[in-house]
């Protein structure tokens, strides 16, 4: 028996491995698919269990023990063979995926205390205040205080947090709030200098032209936007303290926010802090110590990679992108389409990186066993021509998507997070099938749009291979799932029975005792995930003259979106969660589309426009005059075609709800060209409209005046 065969035996506690030498390569595909060509080259039974048959592996073997390969199979998919008969079949390791869970949670409470550390003790020198202060306040605050009052919370926790999760603590809880007794000097001295912060507010904002100022004034606050700082003169009534995961970066950051209220619900004062646990914005500044000169780079006596034929385009395309603002955009080729819209036939991951690294394996002559997580594929958006292989590894080395071995001649790579990797993967053959909906002008309809979100994981367009699709393939993507609360709207709409939704969109309710288990996940989310978007009083929508976009961002400003009362907070609101009197609801209204032609990138980037978007487009490009308006793009010719847009709204009380709003925009092969000056008299009139209802508005930026008057040369 040979050595590799005896280690075998010792590590599985079973049958050894085959000693069947192999030579095999794959640059990208499925567990499933991987080991099903090992077994062929073998003549060895190999099977995977149904829940890692998705995994996408990478391997270079020439002439390697095929036991040894098998191991290093199991070790990146953190699972194991076992022998069943003549057949091995590769299931998931349960002891070593909870070590990897229980050490990502330690490493991720450890990052949050040091923060809340740092937080709490910012350095004496000003000048290092941007390093500890900056990164947080930029995404949500950054106070001492909050800081103070969460260091005692069970951080394990709020560490553990899932993506998007949120827990409430309260000094008088509800059902669906943790208790907690805040220190009480905290909130006097919060509370101390806020009111020392309101009285030391002017009575009013002078700028350069005070009629023009007062007028910015006056329409933040009938907008919201202005709320000043009252003096609390009573105690407070209850305190809250939110911590939620999630946001603009993902769970790259932890975020809290205190509330503070009175006896009648109403906020007297809110400070909020976000706590960096991964450095995806690298450093801000203030190093004590002197930089150093850089050394110089050593000699690269490595090869140029050979990238692929869609590689090269890929790279070159988004070479176009960072040009494109120069006027120089850059478009797919119809192959690069159409690989592009298969990925259940070509994997991304394959021909953008895949290759590329057995490119890396030959220069090293090593073995490579890689299981390579969906948003690998931003290791190939830097690469070009010149690109060397030394290159290519410097830049895997500075990512922190992967563990990376080398032992015995093999080299191996892992996700970092399997545990995420895993819950990230998106659907091949899902994908696949949405983007086989898209029409001729990219564009998917809106119930194919749906139906992808609700099997597809973590708010799919937050991950990088729908984006790459999306790009090439069907832009109309860009532009819905950006952000989670939309992203569990459209999942929400897409879990609904066709018949379902038709009954919805023709008035009739849907309570929420009536929804199904997985229809309540998303909806739960919507309502009590990270960044509540509760809106308050009754739901304006499709009713006077503003609608489409502007009508709803505006109805957002007026009646939610800020800081105001208890009906804001999901936890007060519906503080038993999701009751039988709640349900769902539907109004929907149509209008035309815009799809803006030209070179122009903008253009390209704002994908379908509504009437009030294209109004306000033209009003401030006149507004601005030839300096700012340069940069604006001109709306010279467009498509036209019809949109329906659905307001859904998950009633929680008689005034609260939380409200989202879905377009189906629908162009036809055919549609012809306009302009603004030869469009039929229906759009002119409907673009009129919107015009109007702008104006009625008094924004001040759309007011040609404020440009004008601000552009006079100061007197000598």
């Amino acid at each position: 028996m040979s050595i590799s065969a005896i280690v075998s035996l010792l590590l599985f506690g079973q049958s050894p491995l085959p000693d069947t030498p192999v030579t095999f390569s794959t640059g990208g595909a499925t567990v499933a698919a991987a080991v099903a060509g090992l077994a062929k080259e073998t003549n060895v039974s190999l099977l995977v269990s149904a829940t890692m048959r998705n995994e996408i592996l990478v391997i270079h073997a020439d002439k390697v023990p095929l036991g040894e390969l098998m191991k290093r199979v199991a070790s990146v998919t953190e699972g194991t063979w076992e022998l069943s008969g003549n057949n091995w079949t590769l299931v998931p390791n349960r002891a070593v995926r909870e070590a990897a869970r229980a050490k990502r949670r330690t490493e991720r409470m450890s990052k949050l205390r040091a923060e809340i550390a740092r937080q709490m003790k910012p350095p004496a020198k000003p000048d290092q205040m941007n390093e500890v202060m900056l990164p947080s306040f930029a995404f949500g605050g950054s106070s001492i205080r909050v800081a103070q009052l969460v260091s005692p919370l069970d951080l394990a926790t709020l560490a553990d947090l899932p993506e998007s999760g949120r827990i409430v603590y309260s000094s008088a809880p509800t059902r669906m709030q943790r208790a907690f007794t805040p220190n009480a000097r905290l909130i006097q001295d919060m509370i101390a200098e806020h009111n020392k912060s309101a009285r030391a507010q002017p009575e009013q904002v002078v700028g350069d032209n005070d009629a023009d100022t007062e007028r910015a004034m006056a329409w933040m606050r009938r907008m919201g936007l202005d709320r000043r700082a009252k003096v609390i003169t009573e105690p407070p009534a209850k305190v809250l303290l939110a911590v939620q995961n999630g946001g603009m970066l993902g769970d790259a950051m932890v975020q809290a926010q205190v509330k503070v209220y009175d006896r009648e619900g109403n906020i007297l004062l809110a400070e909020s802090s976000t706590f960096m646990i991964d450095d995806v914005l690298g450093s801000f500044g203030g190093d004590d110590e002197p930089e150093e000169k850089p050394k110089p780079a050593p000699k690269d006596d490595s090869p140029k990679i050979e990238l692929t034929p869609i590689g090269r385009e890929f790279s070159k395309m988004m070479v176009g992108m960072s040009q494109a603002f120069m006027g120089s955009p850059a478009k797919p080729s119809d192959e690069l389409k159409r690989v592009a819209s298969r990925p259940q036939e070509y994997e991304p991951l394959g021909f953008l990186v895949g290759d590329y690294l057995i490119q890396a394996a030959k220069y090293r002559k090593q073995t490579l066993v890689a299981n390579l997580p969906d948003d690998a594929v931003e290791n190939s958006d830097a690469l070009n021509e010149n690109t060397t292989i030394n290159q290519f590894l410097k830049r895997l080395e500075t990512r922190s998507q992967f563990n990376q071995t080398t032992e015995a001649g093999f080299w191996t790579l892992a996700p970092v997070d399997g545990e995420r990797s895993r819950a990230d993967r998106v659907n091949r053959v899902a994908l696949g099938e949405l983007l086989a909906s898209a029409d001729a002008g990219g564009s998917i309809p809106l119930v194919k749009m749906a139906e992808f979100a609700a099997r597809s994981p973590k708010f799919g367009m937050r991950n990088p291979l729908p984006m790459f699709a999306a790009l090439l393939v069907a832009p109309s993507m860009l532009r819905v799932g950006l952000e989670p609360k939309s992203w569990d709207a459209l999942a929400l709409y897409g879990s609904l029975p066709a018949a379902q939704r038709l009954d919805l969109e023709r008035g009739t309710r849907i309570p929420f005792a009536s929804m199904t288990p997985a229809q309540l996940v998303f909806a739960n989310r919507m309502v009590y995930g990270a960044d509540p978007q509760i809106q308050t009083g009754a739901d304006t929508f499709g009713e006077g003259d503003l609608g489409g976009f502007m009508g709803m961002m505006m109805q957002g400003f007026m009646s939610g979106g800020g800081d105001k009362d208890f009906r804001e907070e999901p936890t007060e609101i519906a503080p038993n969660g999701l009751q039988s009197a709640g349900f769902l609801s539907a109004k929907v209204a149509s209008d035309y589309v815009f799809q803006p032609q030209g070179a122009n990138p903008l253009l390209s980037m704002m994908g379908m426009a509504g009437a009030e978007e294209v109004a306000m487009m033209t009003m401030f490009k006149d507004a601005a005059g030839s300096e700012v308006g340069a940069f604006m793009p001109d709306l010279k010719e467009f498509k036209l075609g019809t949109r329906k847009t659905i307001r859904m709204s998950l009633q929680l009380a008689p005034e609260a709800a939380v409200r989202s709003t879905l377009n189906d925009d629908r162009l036809p092969a055919d549609a012809p060209m306009y302009t603004l000056d030869n469009a039929p008299a229906e759009v002119k009139a409907r673009l009129e409209k919107a015009r109007e209802s702008l104006k009625k508005l008094d924004i001040p930026f759309l007011d040609p005046g404020i440009f004008q008057r601000r552009s006079i040369p100061p007197s000598p």
